[in-house]
Order: C-alpha cells, then structure tokens, then sequence
C-alpha cells in the first residue's frame, strides 16, 4: 500500500480515504471471511460452511500475513464491499430479485455456485447484518453512517414484493418484500397533489392574515404623519411635578405635626392644610368631550408621536419576518395533523396582542377607551379609483393574487427542495435514482459482469 503500484491515491483523492486504509480493509475482510468459514463451497454446487476451503479457492498466505493483496483478490473484495451500501438487510429480498446475485446461482455449466435462492438470501443477510462483514470490514465510520442511514430513512415498511424465479432453476421460487421507508414515505405523500392543495389553502389563509395586519400597519403610519401634533404640555407634566412637590410637603408637614414639634410651634397652634392634589385643577377642561360626553381628541403629544412611530418600524419589521419565517415554517411541514395545527399557532402570534390588552387592561381604561369618539384627519393615502378597487381590493388579493404567489411558492419548494430530498432519500435508502453514484453498483449487469470476473473464486 506504500508503494502504491496501482496508483490508488489518485482514484481515491476525491473520497478522502487513504489507500493504507483500504488495504487494511481488504485485508481484515477477506480474513474474516477464512477465519467465519462463510464459502461458497461449491463442487456440489451448495452454500456450506467449510474449513478448508474459501469458495473453492484459499486465501493465499500474503493475504493471511498481511503482506499484499492480489489485484483478482481486490477485485472480489470491492463488490463485497459495494453490497454493504445498501446497510439494511430487509433489502436483502429485493437486491435477490433485482438480479444482484444471479450471476452466482449455481446451474449444470458451472462449477461452484450458490444452491438457491435462500442460500443467496443467507449469504446477503450475513454480509449486511449487525456486526457482520461489513461492520468488521469496514472502518468504524461505515458504523457511523449506518446508523445515520437508519435515522435519515425512517422505520422501514414492508409489503408484498411478488414471486421471484431462480433463472437457472424454475422450481425455485422465492417470495420477495418490498421495503419502503418512512421518511421517503412522507416525502412522497409531499409531492403528491392532494397535499401540494391543501398546502395551498393554508398558506393563502396564512397570507390573508398577513394582509390584515399589513394594512393595520399602513394606516397607523398614515395616522402619524399626518394627526396633528400638540405644541403644548398634554401630559400637565409641569402642573403633576408641582402637585407632587406640594403633596410632598403636606405629607412632611402631617408627619411633623404627629412628632409634636414644628419649630416654635405647639400642635394644637397648627393650622390643618388640606391635602394637595395631584392633578391640575383644570383637568376636566383638559379633556375635551363633545354633547354626548365622548372625548374628543384632536392632536397628540410629541411623546405619543414617537412611540406610535417606534410601534410603526416593529410591527414592519415583525409582519416581514413573520412572514419569510411563517412561510418557510408551513412549506416544511409534511404531515397534514402538524400542518394545520402550525397554521393556527401562526395565526395564533397576530391574536395575542387583543388577548393581552384584554387581560391587562383594566375595564375602567377599555370604557374609556371606547368613549373615544373616531379620530379625524386628512390621510395620505391615495383616494379609491377603479385602479385601486380593483387590484387593491380584498376580492382580487384574496382570490387572484395570493393564490398564484402561493402556487409559485408550492412549485418552488417541491423543485428546490422536496424532489432533491426524495432524490437523496431514494439513492440512500435504496440506492437508486438518476444522479446516485451506488446506483451503478446495484444494477445486474454489474454484478453479471462481477461475478464472471471472479468466478475463479469457486475453483473454476
């Protein structure tokens, strides 16, 4: 392996393995394999555990010692090895029925072979399973990827695969399962049409409710720029501080009067003082009602001005990130349960400001809030045209415009990301697909083509 004659550092430059690592998997794998005594022992043309010999033809003594491994030899090792890609042995049954061991069912012209097509299936399970060939061939990171395989997969489902005939015996006969997997499951039911619909409706009732609160956005800002402001003192600030130092005063002066000694004054001298208020004594001027007894406000303080336009900038900002994140939180639920139950949550987020004033706010503050008359100013906004009415109505947006953003997202996730994932489950879990490299290892021409290259191997 130091020597490299075969020049395999340049073949595996791109898969980051070393080819001191490759030789000791071969190595370890093809002792394994004399020292289990898993042959195809096949004079008789039957699967047997036998002691002396490996499939018709022993392991020469550099492989045993570690030494070298023979190019013929290498060879039969990397399709042990490329079975081990497909992890799990309740594939075993399907790889049997894609013709992956054909080539080595015994028949009248050859000399060595498997007996039949539970000896194939013995063979396969004893090369996938848990702690088998592959786990002590391979280096320990082939442990790490099965089980992210397991994970990445899902639980596996099986149903009914069909008969499958031996092509050199039709007597045997061997019933196959289909193996799917949950997540390629769940992927598929993504792409299907039913659930790309109902996709559709929830996020169409996802951006009408953006909407909404879009346009409440829109009409604040449009309330603050153009309501007028108060030039004054709104809040009585000053007149409040001066009935605070006033009270402040009264209190030190009740509390004196209690000790019994104010300067040269006796208690009973004292004069009583009523108590300051707080409050202006104009207060109920400074509240403009109208004939009905409803306040009237007609402008707003700098202060309030400031923070309807702090609340203008957050909300914005919120709707915008609420909706790429809302949408992307939609796109990539796959189950229809989680799917309508995350739009509600959604939904949900634009609610909780009127639960909140509800439960917070005092009663007394609500019916004075509703005994506000409605606010009056000139807006912005461009007056209604038949323009406006019809490509800014709630008809147009709800039923024309929405719908087709929202088809156009549908189709954009299922091409970017749904089709590349069913893609990469199916070459993962099943080694097919157009653009998995594995699949070329899995096809029966392949392993036709293998198993006459090392039919040397049962001592023919």
């Amino acid at each position: 392996s130091e020597q490299d004659e075969a020049n395999l550092a340049c073949h595996l430059s791109n898969t980051g393995l070393a080819p001191k690592s490759v030789f000791r998997s071969a190595i370890m794998g093809l002792s394994n394999f004399q020292e289990e005594h898993l042959y195809l022992v096949s004079s008789k043309g039957q699967f047997q555990v036998a002691k002396d010999d490996v499939f018709g033809t022993p392991v020469p003594m550099n492989i045993q010692q570690g030494l070298s491994v023979p190019h013929k030899w290498f060879k039969f090792w990397v399709g042990l090895v490329a079975l081990c890609a497909a992890v799990d042995t309740n594939r075993c049954g399907q790889l049997i029925q894609d013709g992956v061991f054909d080539g080595v069912l015994a028949d009248e012209g050859k000399k060595g072979g498997l007996k039949n097509l539970n000896a194939a299936l013995n063979l396969c399970q004893e090369i996938l399973r848990k702690d088998g060939f592959c786990d002590r061939t391979l280096p320990v990171t082939y442990m790490m990827y099965r089980k992210q395989a397991a994970e990445k997969c899902g639980e596996p489902s099986f149903g009914p695969g069909g008969d499958y005939v031996n092509p050199n015996d039709k007597l045997d006969q061997f019933q196959t399962v289909e193996v799917n997997y949950g997540k390629m499951e769940t992927f598929a039911m993504a792409r299907s049409g039913t659930f790309r619909f109902f996709l559709l409706i929830i996020l169409v009732v996802w951006f009408v409710n953006l909407l909404g609160e879009i346009s409440m956005i829109i009409n604040l800002a449009d309330f603050v720029y153009n309501f007028p402001v108060a030039t004054g003192d709104p809040f009585h600030t000053r007149a409040i501080s001066q009935g605070m130092r006033n009270q402040g005063s009264w209190l030190a002066s009740r509390a004196a009067i209690r000790m019994g000694r104010v300067g040269g004054w006796r208690t009973e001298e004292m004069p009583v003082e009523e108590k300051p208020s707080i409050m202006p004594e104009d207060d109920e001027q400074a509240t403009p009602r109208d004939s009905d007894g409803s306040i009237v406000i007609s402008s707003i303080s700098r202060p309030h001005k400031f923070t309807i336009v702090c609340m203008v900038i957050i909300r914005s900002m919120l709707v915008f990130y609420m909706a790429g994140v809302g949408s992307i939180f939609i796109l990539t639920t796959y189950s229809y349960p989680d799917l309508l139950m995350n739009a509600v949550a959604l939904a949900f987020v634009f609610e909780l400001p009127g639960f909140l004033f509800e439960l917070l706010v005092d009663k007394h503050e609500r019916d004075i809030l509703e005994s506000v008359t409605p606010l009056e100013y000139q807006s912005s906004l461009p007056e209604k045209s038949w323009i406006t009415r019809t490509f800014l109505s709630s008809y147009f947006l709800g039923l024309v415009f929405f719908p087709f953003i929202c088809c156009l997202l549908v189709q954009w996730d299922v091409i970017v990301n749904i089709t590349p994932a069913v893609e990469a489950l199916e070459c993962l879990c099943l080694q097919k697909g157009p653009r998995c490299v594995a699949q070329r290892y899995f096809r029966e021409s392949w392993w036709q083509a293998y198993w006459t290259e090392v039919s040397w191997i049962f001592g023919g």
